[in-house]
């Protein structure tokens, strides 16, 4: 919404980010969470076991909790301690290969658009969607910078912003079929009461009562059909709305994915457990792509 608002359709920043955002609001209205013309929930928020102002609650608590800076991908492992290389956690040895090729695309893109830190201070479109953003007093995202005083730190974010649309929501949003497609491993609320005692038994017919009914169960399905798709990928750009020096940056970030591609293939090749979510050949271009 910030973008929409404060930054106009031709500025830099706006080709850029919008391939990232575009449908963003579309996929998260009505059908999925949002209450409908006739007051009921989406198809999915309807699945929780909590009540549709529990579910709202839940997700606004999630979000005054998120802080945007400490959710950048080094931060982020640093602060799980699961930095240690010795760990194996292919998660955070192809995610730093990612992280690292984009806030460099991010910086080379940045530097063609601005001469000097003046020139993104002097930016009227991005300090607005900064405050826009950041805005505390109508749900702005905690640790989002509220001006920019330099390239570096509006090249730092906005590679951020992409690496959280493309491969860190890619690995997340790609994954859910896995899990709760098979309605048993993961149902979304429990249909009777828990047993309560240590010596209370469940058998079978017991498990199964706790299973949601069929609309239910199917409607949880559907994941299938939103995890199972993609129609582009990763450094995918409409290169005719781009300015030429814009270009080469983005063909450059497009050859570093390729190499990246080849790595973790050759990683993969090694490991008694491939991991391939965060190879670029999987990850789309956007969260709703």
């Amino acid at each position: 919404m910030a973008s929409r608002r404060q930054l106009y359709t031709s500025h830099p920043l706006c080709v850029l980010l919008n391939p990232h955002l575009q449908h963003t609001l579309n996929v998260n209205h009505q059908r999925t969470f949002l209450r409908d013309r006739k007051g009921h929930p989406g198809r999915y928020g309807e699945l929780f076991a909590g009540d549709y102002d529990a579910t709202t609650q839940c997700m606004a608590n999630g979000m005054t909790s998120f802080d945007f800076k400490a959710s950048a991908f080094p931060d982020d492992i640093a602060s799980r301690e699961v930095d240690n290389p010795d760990l194996f956690y292919p998660y955070r040895d192809d995610g730093m290969l990612l992280w690292n090729a984009i806030q460099n695309f991010a910086t080379e893109y940045i530097d063609t658009c601005y001469q000097s830190d003046e020139d993104v201070v002097e930016d009227c479109e991005i300090q607005a969607w900064a405050h826009d953003v950041s805005a505390h007093d109508c749900g702005g995202i905690p640790g989002f910078p509220a001006r920019f005083a330099s390239r570096q730190e509006l090249a730092e974010t906005i590679g951020h912003v992409i690496f959280l649309c493309t491969a860190f929501h890619s690995c997340i949003h790609f994954n859910q079929y896995n899990y709760p497609g098979f309605v048993p491993n993961m149902p979304h609320s429990a249909y009777i009461s828990p047993p309560v005692g240590k010596e209370m038994e469940i058998d079978a017919d017991g498990l199964l009562k706790l299973q949601p009914a069929f609309r239910a169960a199917y409607s949880q399905t559907w994941t299938y059909f939103q995890t199972n798709f993609t129609v582009n990928r990763i450094g995918q750009y409409p290169l005719r709305q781009f300015d030429p020096a814009a270009r080469d940056v983005i063909k450059r970030f497009r050859e570093r994915l390729q190499e990246i591609e080849g790595q973790i293939d050759q990683r993969n090749s090694r490991r008694s457990v491939p991991y391939d979510r965060m190879n670029p050949r999987v990850i789309p271009n956007g969260v709703a792509v």
